[in-house]
C-alpha cells in the first residue's frame, strides 16, 4: 500500500513521456533550422592580424547552426593556429559564435643558418622573421639542419630549458 502512493500515475508518466518528446523535437528543429544560424564569428582577446585568421578559420560555420556546433573542435581548429596558445568559445544565441583567445608571445628568436624565427615562452615556432627584427629579444643559434616548422612546439629540451632561463634573464632586464 504505502509504496503504491510514491509511483506516479499514468496520466503523470504520459504528461512527462509528451514534455520529453516535444523537447527533443524542438532541439532537432533548432539544430536544423536557419533560426539559429551562425551569421558572425566576433573573437576576442586578439590583435587584428590574428583576429582576421581566426575569423577566415571558421568562415565554413558561417550558415551552419549553433545548437549543433561542435565546441571541442571550433577551439582544436583554433589552437592549431600558430599565434594562438588557448581558446574558448561561447554560443551567444541567436547567430553569433564568440571565441576568446589566449595568445602566444614572442619570448625568443632562434637563428638557424641566415633564417630567424620567432619563438613563444613555451617553444612554439610563431612564423619567420627578418634578420635583425625583434631587437630586444634574446637570440639563440641552431645548426641549419635543426627542424622549423611553424606552428610546432619545440621538442628540444636542453633548447627549450635555453629559452626558459634566457626568458628569465631578460624579465629581470639583463641584457
Amino acid at each position: 500500500g504505502a509504496c503504491v502512493a510514491f509511483l506516479p500515475s499514468g496520466r503523470s508518466l504520459l504528461t512527462g513521456l509528451a514534455l520529453l518528446a516535444a523537447a527533443l523535437g524542438l532541439y532537432a528543429v533548432a539544430r536544423e533550422t536557419s533560426m539559429f544560424a551562425i551569421d558572425e564569428v566576433r573573437v576576442e582577446g586578439a590583435p587584428p592580424g590574428l583576429a582576421r585568421q581566426i575569423e577566415q578559420e571558421l568562415a565554413p560555420l558561417v550558415g551552419r547552426s549553433l545548437v549543433g556546433l561542435d565546441g571541442l573542435g571550433v577551439v582544436a581548429q583554433v589552437e592549431a593556429l600558430p599565434g594562438v596558445r588557448s581558446a574558448q568559445y561561447d554560443r551567444a544565441f541567436p547567430n553569433t559564435l564568440v571565441v576568446r583567445v589566449v595568445r602566444e608571445r614572442p619570448a625568443i628568436v632562434l637563428r638557424r643558418g641566415a633564417e630567424s624565427w620567432l619563438l613563444s615562452a613555451r617553444g612554439r615556432v610563431l612564423r619567420r622573421v627578418e634578420q635583425g627584427a625583434h631587437g630586444k629579444l634574446p637570440r639563440i643559434w641552431v645548426p641549419k639542419s635543426f627542424p622549423l616548422e611553424r606552428g610546432d612546439l619545440v621538442g628540444d629540451a636542453e633548447l627549450l630549458s635555453s629559452v626558459l632561463a634566457l626568458r628569465a634573464v631578460a624579465a629581470e632586464g639583463l641584457a
